[in-house]
Parts: C-alpha cells; sequence; structure tokens
C-alpha cells in the first residue's frame, strides 16, 4: 500500500506538546483535511499500526519512550481565519450557529465570543488548545461564571469512525443531549470501546441563542471587563510564560487541588526538573531538558503524599500517551 504524503519516520514529539518532554514516534502525520486522516487510518490498519491522535498537546503528558505506533497530530485540521473572521463580523443577527473543525485554536473560538460579545468569552479567555480537547476534557474554568464549560455551549460534535475489518468510514453527528458531560470529560461519542483512537472528533458545532444577543451596551461592556479580569488572573495566578500543562489533577467534590497540594507542604517539591509551581501547586512547571519521567514521578509524589496526609486521591486531569512503567 502506497505511503501517505507528509509522513515522518523518527519524529520527535518535545514541541509538540506544552510541557516540551517526550520521546519520539516512529510514524507521524499531520493531515490537513479529513480524507488525508482516512488515508492515515487505512495505511496503519494495513500495516496492523497502533494509532494515537494528538491534539494539541496541552493537556497531555507523553513518554520518554519511542512510541512503537502512528501519532496522528490534528492542528492542521482547522478551520481558515478567512471563515473565522466571517463569522467573527456577522452583523444584525439576532442568533449564531456556526461549526469549527476541530483542531481549531479556542483561541479562535475565544475571538469570535469576543468579538460578538458573547458571554462564553469570560470563560474562553487564556483557554489553551483545540476546540476539539474542549469536547473530549469538557474545558472550563473553575470559578463562578455562566456559560463555565464546554459543554454548555457546544450544539453537536460530528465523529470520523473507522472500522478496521472492512475498512469503512462512517460519520455520525452527536447532539448535545446524546453526549455524557461530566468533570473534565465527555463520553457516548466513542463507538469502539475498545480501541477510542478509531473514533475521532472532526467537527464541532456551536450555537448561541437570541437571549446572548439582545443586550444593552452596557452589558457588552460588562462582558469586556471581565474578559480583562480573567486574563490578569491568568497572568497573576497561573504560570503562564512557562513549560507547564494545566491543571495537572482534577479538583476533588468539594477540595481544591491547588490546596490540598499546599496544605501537604508540596509547593517546594521537585522531580529532576519538574516542580510544583509557586504560583499555583496544581502546576507542575518543567525546566528545560527535563524528563516525562521526572513529571510523572513528581505526580506520584504529590498522589501519594495527599493521600497520607489527607485520605484524599487526586485523580488526574491530564492524560498519559505511551508507556510509564
Amino acid at each position: 500500500m502506497q505511503q501517505p504524503k507528509n509522513l515522518k519516520e523518527n519524529y520527535s514529539l518535545k514541541r509538540l506538546n506544552s510541557w516540551r518532554v517526550g520521546g519520539e514516534a516512529r510514524y507521524f502525520a499531520t493531515p490537513s483535511s479529513v480524507d488525508e486522516l482516512k488515508a492515515l487510518l487505512l495505511w496503519a490498519s494495513f500495516y496492523k499500526i497502533v494509532v494515537f491522535i494528538l491534539a494539541d498537546g496541552t493537556n497531555l503528558l507523553i513518554s520518554d519512550k519511542p512510541l512503537e505506533g502512528l501519532v496522528i497530530g490534528l492542528k492542521k485540521l482547522r478551520t481558515s481565519t478567512e471563515e473565522i473572521k466571517e463569522i467573527e463580523n456577522k452583523k444584525d443577527i439576532s442568533s449564531l450557529s456556526f461549526s469549527l473543525l476541530s483542531g481549531t485554536p479556542k483561541n479562535d473560538l475565544f475571538s469570535i465570543c469576543l468579538k460578538q460579545h458573547l458571554s462564553a468569552s469570560i470563560f474562553l479567555a487564556g483557554l489553551p488548545g483545540s476546540v476539539g480537547g474542549g469536547v473530549v476534557m469538557n474545558a472550563g474554568v473553575g470559578f463562578d461564571v455562566c456559560p463555565k464549560e464546554f459543554k454548555d455551549i457546544v450544539d453537536w460534535v460530528e465523529v470520523l469512525s473507522f472500522n478496521p475489518e472492512d475498512k469503512s468510514f462512517k460519520k455520525t453527528q452527536y447532539k448535545k443531549s446524546e453526549l455524557l458531560w461530566g468533570y473534565r470529560s465527555c463520553k457516548n461519542w466513542q463507538s469502539n470501546k475498545n480501541n477510542a483512537n478509531k473514533d475521532i472528533i472532526t467537527k464541532v458545532g456551536f450555537c448561541f441563542s437570541s437571549k446572548e444577543f439582545d443586550k444593552p451596551l452596557k452589558q457588552k461592556q460588562v462582558i469586556e471587563n471581565k474578559v480583562q479580569e480573567a486574563q490578569v488572573f491568568r497572568k497573576t495566578k497561573q504560570p503562564v510564560n512557562t513549560f507547564n500543562c494545566g491543571s495537572v489533577f482534577k479538583n476533588p467534590k468539594g477540595y481544591s487541588a491547588g490546596a490540598l497540594i499546599d496544605e501537604c507542604g508540596l509547593k517546594l517539591a521537585s522531580v529532576g526538573g519538574a516542580s510544583v509551581s509557586q504560583l499555583h501547586a496544581n502546576f507542575i512547571v518543567a525546566e528545560k531538558g527535563t524528563k516525562s519521567t521526572d513529571i510523572f514521578l513528581l505526580i506520584k509524589k504529590i498522589q501519594n503524599t495527599v493521600l497520607e496526609k489527607k485520605n484524599i486521591a487526586l485523580n488526574l486531569e491530564v492524560k498519559l500517551m505511551g508507556s510509564f512503567n
């Protein structure tokens, strides 16, 4: 079978995640269309190669060990700048519905919402990653605002499913109500439970009702002010100019993960080049040259200490790719 175009071999994944760590992928490719994505899945299936899906890499810890498979990056599967501008500049409308390709940066969605004076721009301000990743993680914020998570603004999700047995593809559009939304999770869009990588979110639909557009000028100014406050909060309370993945742990019910870590005296904790942020204890920052193993061991140290001292289990918000044995 002919090898797909732009396929790279023994490709370093360090620059493709926000911690700047990780080993090499045996094969790597970034499709810019659904047809190119299909070709990659067919090729991998033909040669029985394991597939890993990499969105924007902002909530991911990649192993130092080589990944013996095909890593498909979705960054190029994005809505064009021209289309984004067209949505931003729509005028005299009573509601707004649009769709974005899954690799589109959340910042483009934020830009649309801000330009249209939508309340969603408040929680989206400064959120890293792609809109597809935002759905998978039900990305959101911890402070009190409405809307505050992706489940509050998503209308539907388009999923490409691949059947390796008969080499067929199927596109399915799931309504918001058909998805199982949870704290930093979204389920029920994966038809193949044994291998989620054969179900890939390719497009996300958004819908904002007439209530969002029937605002007086004063309220629009309030939204802009709150966006600025959210941006200042991130810059002053989070280590934005460092290599980090955002929140490492989910907040246990009724608790703040960052506060628990701080109370256990772990703000000075470090392993190798990885250390707990002095600004926010639920962030782990990595120095240049840090190994994934350093971060993983620090994660385990934090989990064990909090469990021992507080009898509370901290579950990961960050996803793991590869082997950490």
